[in-house]
């Protein structure tokens, strides 16, 4: 995907409300700020806009999801470093602007301007000298402390951009804040914000995204009945899941037996939103007469989480990484085939596999089978592990 860029440079803004110095971050001590806080801000944002003549900024799930990633990476490292603030700086010391520009127009979203605003801390309450309670700050306190301050409030109120993302993330109290604007094109499915404090808004998947699937024994056993149908001479039918979840043993017990002893397969994919439309994300395939239990098959490489962890990995180690983030846990009691779509500037000739365990923080080296990359962008490979696969262009080696 090809777009220009015009800079419009960074905006230093750090809001007053920061206290202390946070103990060294592990990743399993950060954790995502509700999406209802979040659409407060956006809500409470938008009616400091209103209030002043800019009109209304939309919520776009592409950015919010970015600034959760942004959140969390702020979280994990600003008490190593304070740049990550007060610079506006990734964890690996580059310039978020870019870095936002670019994650964007990968996930269909080209962007012509942009801006970041910032705050963390706690609000506390005195009773005398003696501290008496410490909350975390809310959407409002967030709001308010960057209309205090000036850049944030010319950022805030800028009428170039109209689109928004709002995230936050906290770790022992303390709440981070991110806020991304932008200028781009309002796609189908982003989401209009009132300008009225208290309406919360929702922030769906773009609407070109299939709804996942809902699979039950009997459109189970219908499907299969189409796929050994439409089967050409020799193939293997294949039953197609798009943006599958939970799915019951009695499901892929009723597509092995529609296939009447028959060799079938099953291919769940996620789909991810692209520049001219949709595109799979990650491609599980099985054989539904080996399952022996109930399966999630939700898998992303490209969602809030998987990029966090590969940032994590990023911050910590030499390389670049892909991760493979699958809601099933441990193992799917089968091999089966996945299909993972590869990080943009990640190597296509050197893969180091891992699984990564994120309530323990470790990881191990694995081995899988029959691994091969295609010209699309994927590389492929078979194993019976589940959980978070990390795929590195080279053998862990820390910074």
């Amino acid at each position: 995907m090809r777009g220009t860029f015009k800079k419009l440079g960074v905006f230093l803004l750090v809001a007053a409300l920061t206290i202390g110095i946070l103990a060294p971050t592990a990743l399993a001590q950060v954790f995502e700020g509700s999406p209802a806080s979040n659409n407060t801000a956006v809500t409470l944002t938008n009616a400091q806009r209103t209030r002043q003549g800019s009109p209304a900024v939309t919520v776009d799930p592409v950015l919010t999801a970015l600034a959760q990633i942004r959140a969390i990476e702020i979280a994990e490292n600003y008490s190593n470093d304070r740049r990550v603030i007060t610079q506006h700086l990734r964890a690996d010391g580059s310039a978020v602007l870019p870095w936002l520009v670019r994650e964007a127009r990968d996930r269909g979203l080209e962007i012509t301007a942009s801006a970041e605003n910032l705050t963390r801390g706690r609000t506390e309450t005195w009773r005398g000298n003696e501290l008496y309670s410490s909350s975390p700050i809310t959407a409002s306190d967030a709001v308010t402390a960057w209309m205090n301050s000036p850049g944030h409030r010319q950022a805030l109120l800028d009428s170039r951009y109209n689109l928004i993302g709002i995230a936050h993330a906290y770790r022992d109290g303390n709440h981070y804040w991110v806020q991304f604007l932008a200028t781009g094109p309002v796609r189908q499915g982003a989401a209009a914000t009132a300008g009225t404090q208290g309406t919360q808004v929702a922030v769906p998947l773009p609407a070109a995204v299939p709804p996942a699937a809902t699979i039950t024994p009997s459109n189970a056993t219908a499907m299969a009945q189409q796929a050994v149908a439409a089967a050409a001479a020799g193939t293997v039918p294949t039953v197609r899941l798009t943006n599958p979840a939970f799915v019951q043993h009695a499901s892929m017990q009723a597509i092995a037996t529609a296939a009447g002893g028959n060799a079938i397969r099953v291919n769940a994919d996620t789909m991810m939103t692209t520049a001219t439309g949709t595109a799979v994300d990650v491609r599980i395939t099985l054989n539904p007469a080996l399952v022996t239990g109930d399966l999630n098959l939700a898998a992303s490489t490209t969602t809030a989480e998987p990029l966090r962890i590969a940032n994590f990995f990023r911050t910590h180690f030499v390389g670049d990484f892909t991760v493979v983030h699958m809601q099933q846990r441990e193992t799917f009691g089968q091999t089966v085939r996945i299909a993972a779509r590869l990080a943009p500037n990640q190597s296509r000739e050197n893969f180091v596999f891992y699984t990564f365990n994120r309530e323990a923080n470790t990881f191990r080296l694995i081995t899988p089978e029959n691994v091969t990359v295609c010209s699309a962008g994927y590389v492929h490979f078979s194993t019976a592990l589940a959980g978070d696969i990390l795929i590195s262009d080279r053998v862990l080696v820390r910074r």
